[in-house]
């Protein structure tokens, strides 16, 4: 499947993981991974306590940069864009049979315009998109 059928909030597999899609350009993809439950609290844990040792430094550093899902599929679990982009456009992956519900959708376009530590890269390709 290549990345031009693929739509934003999009869920899908590739190399290592579940990734949510966001944009491509004509040789990247920019997508979200979707961490597992365990990950997920541990990285909300250590957002809470960077947050009162040093709220500008976590506020500031892309590993803070998420969103928790509600889609029942991932519900619970984490969108983070720690690396967002990097994926070839042209190696194979694989499509869900479901995508982020709107509230998701809209939260991650909401996190990207917001973030300082989002790339400027992904915000400009981002910018026009509504949920």
């Amino acid at each position: 499947m290549s990345s031009t059928s693929l739509l934003f909030g999009d869920v899908f597999l590739y190399d290592d993981g579940e990734y949510v899609f966001l944009v491509a350009t004509t040789d990247q993809i920019f997508a979200a991974k979707i961490l597992d439950k365990e990950l997920t609290k541990e990285i909300e844990r250590s957002y809470k306590n960077a947050l009162s040792k040093n709220k500008e430094c976590a506020l500031n550093l892309t590993l803070y940069c998420y969103v928790i899902l509600t889609t029942k599929e991932v519900k619970d679990r984490m969108a983070n864009f720690v690396k967002t982009d990097g994926y070839i456009a042209d190696k194979v992956i694989r499509k869900l049979p479901f995508s982020l519900n709107e509230n998701d959708k809209k939260d991650i376009l909401e996190e990207i315009s917001q973030s300082h530590a989002v790339p400027l890269g992904l915000k400009e390709l981002m910018g026009e998109m509504q949920p």
